[in-house]
């Protein structure tokens, strides 16, 4: 089944491409800054944690060392950074979806066609797995790091970083096949 990105002609595909490299970087940026005033701190063994290691938590007992060990502010911020995780979801998942579209969008069939198909519908799937990650992690953040919560972040995040990884290995695989379809490197990609 077509992507809806694949619809798009060059002008609405260069300025939807644009747009949400623009916020992914500036999200990114806060992100990571906001990132920084929690994940700084370490529990008694000297270990950090960032939000990685929190998504990543699995277990009631070890989300609630994590939070232990960034404390009320860095709870607070964690919070913060989690709320704004839901914009960045739909700013990264269109951003890689629209790249993986580019990059066979230039060609009539074939397995690589449905391969990248599939991953740029997969990015949208990852949003979802992330926005319902970033549910059950503000439930754990208000108080609640019993089960289900810290196990089904876990399950989300898991399958959320496979779909996005795929899809950037798919990116970098078919770069310089981008190029030689298009003829000298230097001309770069035409959307």
């Amino acid at each position: 089944m077509q992507h809806p990105f694949e619809r798009f002609t060059a002008r609405p595909f260069r300025s939807a491409y644009l747009f949400f490299l623009a916020a992914t970087l500036v999200l990114g940026g806060v992100l990571g800054s906001i990132g920084q005033t929690f994940s700084a701190k370490r529990d008694p063994g000297g270990v950090s944690y960032d939000v990685v290691a929190f998504e990543l938590a699995h277990t009631p007992q070890r989300a609630a060392l994590i939070l232990s060990t960034w404390g009320e502010d860095g709870i607070a911020a964690a919070k913060k950074n989690t709320r704004l995780d839901y914009l960045f979801l739909l700013s990264y998942s269109n951003l890689i979806a629209l790249g993986v579209v580019a990059l066979y969008s230039n060609r009539s069939s074939g397995a690589w066609v449905l391969l990248g198909r599939c991953l740029a519908w997969g990015q949208w799937m990852a949003a979802l797995l992330d926005a319902l990650e970033n549910t059950a992690l503000l439930r754990v953040l208000d108080g609640h790091a019993v089960s289900p919560w810290p196990e089904l972040a876990f399950y989300c995040a898991s399958v959320k970083f496979a779909l996005v990884l795929a899809a950037l290995f798919y990116l970098l695989a078919a770069l310089p096949l981008a190029f030689r379809a298009h003829g000298a490197a230097d001309r770069g990609l035409r959307v």
